[in-house]
């Protein structure tokens, strides 16, 4: 019987609902990608943000930053810093947006250098 019910209830909306949710919403763009260096010293930090374009104006998205070292200020603020590990090497930043519905993402390579 409970199972009844909620078909009842829950099939109209099947068939009134007005558009299909891929036709009403919109993918977000990342327009913009910036770090303030894509090369610096171990310990050191950079400014990172992004920018991005939405054709639905009313969402709300959520930014999430990693990387495969170091670490941020702040991982989901835009922008942030990302401070470089104490060990040399190449490390991938990568940013993740959503506006609840898709999500993309990007990402760049930074050059930590040994301590001049």
């Amino acid at each position: 019987m409970k199972i009844l019910a909620k078909l009842l209830f829950f099939l109209p909306l099947l068939f009134f609902c007005s558009e299909p949710l891929s036709e009403t919403k919109h993918v977000p763009e990342i327009t913009k990608f910036s770090l303030s260096r894509t090369q610096l010293f171990v310990r050191e930090y950079i400014d990172v943000q992004a920018s991005i374009k939405d054709v639905d104006k009313s969402d709300k998205h959520t930014f999430l930053w990693s990387a495969d070292g170091g670490r941020f200020t702040n991982a989901n603020n835009n922008p942030t810093q990302w401070h470089a590990p104490e060990q040399p090497g190449d490390f991938i930043i990568s940013l993740q947006v959503s506006d609840g519905f898709f999500r993309v993402d990007t990402s760049a390579t930074v050059k930590v250098l040994a301590a001049p």
